[in-house]
C-alpha cells in the first residue's frame, strides 16, 4: 500500500481539508488504516471512490457520506462537514460519491453505482473494514439530502447502527437532479420499482418491525418539497405522525422536525450539533435486548466480511 505523502504540495485531493498524505489502496480486504489522517483512493468500476480518514479516540465510527454539489463551484472529490466535525472526538471517515466521476454535471449518485457494479456492497465492506482496524464497534452513518439517502441505505446494512439524515430523499427516482446521474450511469432510465427493494429507494427496507438499525431523521419544516414527497410517504408507511418527536413504538425511527425557517439548506452548526449529539446519546443509552425505547443496543455486525475488493470551497447544495 504506497503512501505519498505531499508536505506543502500544491495539488492533491486533501489539500483543500488540510491533509497532506494521500494513500493508492488496491483493495478494501488489504486497506492498512494510517495513525494519521489520510485521502484513500480506492479505485472502482466508476472511477475513484475517494475516502478521508480522520483517526481519533473512542467506540463509534463517524461515517459522513457527501451530498449534492454544484460542479460550476466545487470540486470532485467533495467531503461534507469536515471542518466543522472537528469537535468530534472519535474517527470520522468521510466518503466522496464516485459518480461524480461519471461526468463535469453530475451532481450526485446517492451512492447507488451503476448497473453492473454495486457499490452499497462495497461500501459496507469499505465501512466494516475501517471498524476492524480501528477497533470501533459501533457505528454512526450521517448525510444531507443525497448523502442523507445514502446514510440511511448503508445503516439498515448494519444491525445496531445509527443513521442520522437530514433533510435526505427516501426515493431517488422522486429527486429531480437525478436525471443527469440517470442518463450518465442508467442509460436514462432507472429500473421500475421493486416491491423486495432496490438501489433506489429505501421505502421497502424501513417497513415496519424489518429493520434493526436505528434512525434520527432531521428535516426541516419549510423544505416542503422533501417533507411531502420523502418524509411523508416514509412516517406513513411507519404510522409516525408529523410531528417533531414523534417515533415508532421501539424507537427505531425518531422525527425531529425544525422550525428554523430553513427550506432543503443545511442545518446551522449551532442547532445541528446538539441534534446529532442528543441522537448519539439516545442511542447509546438504550439497554440491551427487550424493547428499544430511543435507541439500539450494540449488535455490531457479524460474519465473515469476504467479498471483492474495491481493485469546500463554496456552499455545497444539501
Amino acid at each position: 500500500m504506497p503512501v505519498v505523502t505531499q508536505p506543502g504540495a500544491a495539488t492533491g485531493p486533501g489539500l483543500q481539508y488540510g491533509v497532506t498524505v494521500q494513500v493508492e489502496v488496491s483493495s478494501i480486504d488489504g486497506w492498512q488504516v494510517l495513525h494519521e489522517p489520510a485521502v484513500y483512493r480506492f479505485a472502482t468500476p466508476m472511477g475513484p471512490l475517494w475516502a478521508l480518514l480522520r483517526p481519533g479516540r473512542g467506540e463509534i465510527l463517524h461515517v459522513f457520506f457527501s451530498c449534492a454539489i454544484d460542479r460550476a463551484q466545487i470540486e470532485a472529490p467533495y467531503f461534507h462537514r469536515v471542518a466543522a466535525s472537528a469537535r468530534l472526538a472519535g474517527p470520522v471517515l468521510f466518503l466522496s460519491d464516485p459518480a461524480l466521476n461519471l461526468a463535469p454535471d453530475v451532481p450526485s449518485g446517492w451512492f447507488a453505482g451503476t448497473p453492473g457494479y454495486d457499490l452499497p456492497a462495497d461500501i459496507e465492506r469499505l465501512i466494516a473494514r475501517a471498524q476492524d482496524r480501528l477497533g470501533t464497534p459501533r457505528l454512526v452513518c450521517f448525510g444531507a439530502s443525497a448523502g442523507g439517502y445514502a446514510a440511511l441505505v448503508q445503516s439498515a446494512r448494519v444491525p445496531g447502527s445509527l443513521a442520522v439524515p437530514v433533510n435526505p430523499q427516501t426515493d431517488v427516482r422522486k429527486r429531480a437532479t437525478s436525471r443527469r446521474f440517470r442518463e450518465v450511469a442508467w442509460a436514462g432510465r432507472f429500473p421500475d420499482p421493486a416491491p423486495t427493494g432496490d438501489r433506489f429507494s429505501i421505502l421497502p427496507t424501513y417497513l415496519p418491525g424489518a429493520f434493526g438499525n436505528t434512525v434520527c431523521y432531521l428535516q426541516n419544516r419549510g423544505d416542503r418539497l422533501h417533507v411531502d414527497r420523502h418524509l411523508t410517504p416514509l412516517a406513513a408507511q411507519l404510522g409516525v405522525p408529523l410531528t417533531s418527536g414523534a417515533q415508532t413504538a421501539d424507537g427505531r425511527f425518531q422525527l425531529r422536525l425544525l422550525d428554523n425557517g430553513l427550506a432543503h439548506a443545511p442545518i446551522p452548526d449551532v442547532e445541528f450539533w446538539p441534534l446529532y449529539d442528543g441522537a448519539i446519546a439516545r442511542w447509546q443509552s438504550a439497554g440491551p435486548g427487550g424493547r428499544v425505547r430511543s435507541g439500539l443496543p450494540d449488535q455490531r455486525r457479524t460474519g465473515e466480511q469476504n467479498g471483492s475488493g474495491l481493485s469546500a470551497r463554496t456552499k455545497p447544495r444539501s
